[in-house]
């Protein structure tokens, strides 16, 4: 994702599909992030990834980047 920004409220919404029975949000981006290059590049199974251009850090984004997306928001 190129223009993330949390300073003007971007929001990454993370399925709980995407972590073990019951990870929250926080649990999943602790568990997949990390920062390289000046991205933040989160590294999901089978060689997903998604990278966000310019966010720095972890803490950030999950203190003030997430949300804790049910799966009805996606339509599972």
């Amino acid at each position: 994702i190129m223009d993330f920004k949390l300073s003007q409220g971007d929001k990454l919404a993370l399925s709980p599909r995407l972590g073990e029975f019951g990870d929250s949000a926080a649990d999943i981006v602790r568990d997949h992030a990390r920062v390289v290059a000046g991205n933040l590049v989160l590294t999901f199974g089978d060689g997903d990834v998604l990278t966000l251009r310019g966010v720095t850090s972890i803490n950030a984004l999950i203190n003030r980047g997430l949300i804790d997306a049910g799966d009805d928001l996606f339509g599972f």
